[in-house]
């Protein structure tokens, strides 16, 4: 697919989401919602065009967060990466940082 046609789809196209229960997964209405809501076509209908973050979190995907916890660290991640080798200076200076 072209870069262009590629374009067009995304602005045209609507949202599409997999059948629940032919791929056998599990996404609630809620979750359908605020993607619908973030990929909106219209910008000035987008979740968080009125209220910008505070928006976005007010959804009832997130009604189980406590923001306060989060900001202040006292959650532990649920998901922890593995980091092989520090890639910052890599990929913000390039090679020739390298040792």
């Amino acid at each position: 697919m072209s870069q262009e046609a590629y374009e067009q789809k995304v602005l045209n196209k609507s949202v599409s989401f997999p059948d629940r229960e032919k791929y056998k997964i599990k996404y609630t209405d809620e979750l359908k919602d605020l993607i619908l809501g973030l990929l909106n076509k219209d910008p000035t209908k987008r979740l968080g065009a009125k209220n910008d973050h505070l928006e976005i979190k007010e959804h009832p995907v997130f009604k189980s967060v406590v923001w306060d916890d989060i900001i202040n660290r006292k959650v532990e991640a649920t998901i922890k990466p593995i980091i092989k080798e520090d890639l910052t200076k890599k990929l913000y200076f390039g090679e020739q940082m390298q040792p």
